[in-house]
């Protein structure tokens, strides 16, 4: 992080200087500035983890700080209040927005988000009514040229920054998978070459990059053939998926479209890729866990994907029972999620039968002309809270596959 910070101090400098070498930035203006720094560009940086997998919201979130950083930059620029006030506002917020950064994403600090972001909305207020009304009461001030560059220079430093951003994402991006290379290819010079090629091929097309290195991963390359051949298996993946084709039963599914089977639950599985790319004809994909419930910790699902290159012949919801509290709702949760795959998939309704086993937590087995439906559960027995996991599945019967 300091290297980055260190990064960031450096470009913050250049562009300052450029605006003061084209008569927009003056010494006057150093107050502003410095706010801006440690506001805008500093929590933006600490976020920048967040966005290596959607770049595209980094403006997002640049806008985001920007918001908070116009209305404190318009107190304290123009109308300020007395020394108490201030020493206390300026903080606050600061804190306020480093809060709200760090459990914006974390449900388990629901609350402390919400404190954060109410107080925040509390400061707001007070200081869009104190603006108006000193707006009004000293006009001839707010309409003079340096008093438009104390406003204006938040949003002109912010795009000035966006640059910066993305390069960040990049960099930051290639130092995890640099380092990742040099863990999973053991041998030196084979690894040097595929560091080489990776940069070559790759260059700012970061998704594709994360996407390679994940099979990287998996593959125990020893050999510059090996990374050439893990190479080419890469690009026909990708050539195959431009030209993705419906798949029925009794084949499976095709995972392009299988993986947004519960989008409408908020579930996304990743990339289907090979499980072992050297070694394995298998492949899969999975989402990330995805929390549900008030419990602690809170119950969880998700959706995993198996098969061959070419079709999904497995489909399975596993649920996590952490908070047996409230199981009734996590059973209700993964209902929810088996109707809408069963009618993706098999385009049918899950039967009323089936659904009250759901229900009621326990197995139960479905046979069909050319697929199964299983429910299956497994109880944490040395859980500490008596837990256990509920396993929905809907797969090609063995044997019936084209």
């Amino acid at each position: 992080i300091i290297s980055s910070v260190t990064l960031m101090a450096i470009y913050v400098v250049m562009m300052i200087y450029g605006l003061y070498y084209l008569g927009l930035w003056n010494f006057s203006l150093l107050k502003e500035s410095l706010i801006w720094f440690f506001s805008v560009a500093f929590f933006s940086l600490i976020q920048i983890n967040k966005f290596v997998d959607s770049p595209n919201q980094i403006t997002d979130l640049v806008v985001d700080n920007l918001k908070i950083i116009v209305i404190v930059e318009y107190l304290v620029g123009f109308f300020t209040f007395n020394f108490v006030i201030e020493f206390i506002l300026v903080p606050l917020v600061v804190v306020m927005s480093y809060m709200r950064v760090n459990t914006q994403s974390n449900q388990r600090q629901e609350q402390v988000y919400k404190f954060a972001s109410g107080v925040l909305g509390v400061v707001g207020v007070v200081v869009i009514f104190s603006v108006v009304y000193q707006f009004f009461k000293n006009f001839n001030y707010v309409a003079n040229r340096q008093a438009a560059l104390e406003f204006f220079l938040p949003i002109i430093l912010s795009a000035l920054y966006l640059p910066f951003m993305g390069f960040m994402v990049v960099y930051c991006t290639y130092q995890r998978i640099l380092i990742g290379l040099r863990n999973s290819i053991t041998v030196r010079y084979t690894e040097i070459y595929a560091r080489f090629v990776t940069m070559l091929i790759f260059n700012i097309r970061i998704g594709l990059l994360e996407r390679w290195f994940t099979i990287v991963a998996k593959s125990q390359l020893q050999t510059i053939g090996e990374v050439n051949q893990l190479f080419r298996l890469f690009f026909e993946m990708l050539k195959r998926e431009k030209a993705s084709e419906d798949i029925f039963l009794p084949e499976g599914w095709s995972p392009h479209q299988a993986k947004n089977y519960l989008l409408s639950e908020g579930i996304e599985t990743g990339h289907y890729n090979p499980t072992c790319p050297m070694k394995s004809p298998e492949w899969s994909s999975y989402s990330k866990l995805v929390d549900f419930g008030s419990g602690m910790p809170p119950n969880k699902i998700a959706f995993y994907l198996n098969g061959d290159e070419r079709a999904v012949n497995s489909l399975k919801l596993k649920l996590y029972v952490h908070d047996l509290q409230h199981l009734d709702n996590a059973h209700k949760k993964l209902l929810s999620c088996a109707e809408i795959l069963t009618n993706h998939a098999l385009e049918r309704d899950l039967n009323c039968q089936f659904s009250q086993v759901i229900i009621l937590g326990e197995e139960a087995v479905l046979n069909g002309p050319n697929f199964k439906v299983t429910l299956s559960k497994n109880e944490w027995k040395n859980h500490s809270n008596l837990g256990y996991e509920l396993v929905f599945e809907v797969s090609v019967l063995k044997g019936v596959a084209a």
